[in-house]
């Protein structure tokens, strides 16, 4: 992240929903609705993470754990902060988070066209796996990606 950009990332609760759908609605042209997020915040094996510049709310991170397997749910930096740092950051903080839970492997799944997450995946390690034929919505491809974490 540039030395000029402070981001904080906090654990997100219920009281963060709106936030959450309010960044889920600018990055994303079919997001995530309120039941999803609750379903999310609830599940004792999901965390989501908000990160926050000046006090203001510029993406999240959701994760889960099954096993010793993790999956990237998803990942939101709003338009105006990305390419600063804040995605390769959160995903940083989920990454850790799930090393230290005993996770070995991490998966998630990307469109085809989002370009500049995959760039970020695979510059974080990812590695594309197989094609997902009609992954979203049964009409756009997507790619899943994995991690495989040390053991130390």
């Amino acid at each position: 992240m540039s030395s000029d950009v402070s981001v904080v990332v906090r654990p997100a609760s219920l009281d963060d929903i709106d936030v959450l759908l309010r960044i889920e609605r600018e990055c994303f042209e079919h997001p995530y609705d309120r039941s999803i997020f609750e379903s999310i915040l609830c599940a004792s094996s999901c965390q989501v993470l908000l990160a926050e510049l000046f006090g203001s709310a510029v993406g999240y991170i959701a994760f889960n754990k099954q096993g010793r397997v993790g999956t990237i749910l998803s990942v939101a930096v709003l338009e105006r902060f990305r390419r600063r740092g804040v995605g390769r950051y959160l995903m940083r903080q989920a990454i850790s988070r799930l090393r230290e839970a005993g996770v070995r492997r991490i998966v998630l799944q990307v469109s085809v066209k989002n370009v500049a997450a995959r760039r970020l995946y695979e510059s974080m390690g990812f590695r594309a796996e197989m094609l997902l034929r009609g992954y979203y919505r049964g009409e756009e491809d997507a790619i899943l990606y994995s991690l495989h974490l040390p053991i130390h």
